[in-house]
């Protein structure tokens, strides 16, 4: 594990949401991507499949996800979608809501069936996205993910987000109100400071 990953699991390990164990700290460390799963980008044949999953796993969430009409529209406009899945089912998928004026996006929608959890899924989709959004000309990303789910913010620590602070009761999401946590990352430093001589 890098310094800057452990200098980061230190950090959060004092604000409450990592416990003081070592196999759980593993968990967001590599795990490889296996050869069987397939990432791309999510395309509009794609919704249904992916709107009954978020309805089969949530049973609140902030957007209606649960809709294929809604994901239909949000594809066409500033979200992009990816997708892990094996032998054409989806298994897990996570999506960035891009702001092109600002050149920053959230991170979000992540989620990975009970079954394929544990398998690094989110992480490999987290980094399809950074790299989508580099090839776009974004600078940074973000996210705010729920204080009690360790995977995912595992998945965002060993990526090298920083973990910036916990919004309290303020999302419904899964069985009700929960915490969320904050976690940034600059993907490309800013050029357009020039050299003055």
């Amino acid at each position: 594990m890098s310094q800057k990953s452990n200098d980061i699991q230190k950090k959060t390990e004092k604000t409450g949401w990592l416990p003081k164990n070592e196999n759980i700290r593993k968990q967001g460390e590599n795990i490889g991507f296996q050869e069987e799963y397939r990432l791309k980008p999510a395309v509009q044949a794609d919704a249904s499949a992916m709107a009954t999953l978020y309805r089969q796993e949530f049973k609140f969430y902030p957007t209606p996800l649960h809709m294929k009409s809604y994901l239909l529209k949000t594809m066409d406009s500033n979200v992009l979608y990816f997708l892990a899945e094996k032998q054409g089912t989806i298994l897990s998928l996570a999506s960035a809501e891009m702001d092109p004026t600002n050149k920053c996006a959230e991170i979000t929608d992540c989620l990975t069936i009970p079954s394929e959890r544990g398998k690094g899924l989110i992480k490999e989709l987290i980094k399809a996205l950074e790299k989508e959004l580099l090839n776009r000309g974004f600078r940074s990303s973000y996210t705010l993910c729920r204080a009690s789910s360790l995977g995912i913010n595992a998945a965002f620590a060993s990526l090298g987000y920083a973990y910036t602070g916990r919004l309290v009761n303020n999302c419904k999401i899964g069985n009700g109100f929960e915490d969320m946590n904050i976690w940034c990352k600059m993907l490309k430093k800013n050029r357009s400071k020039q050299r003055i001589n």
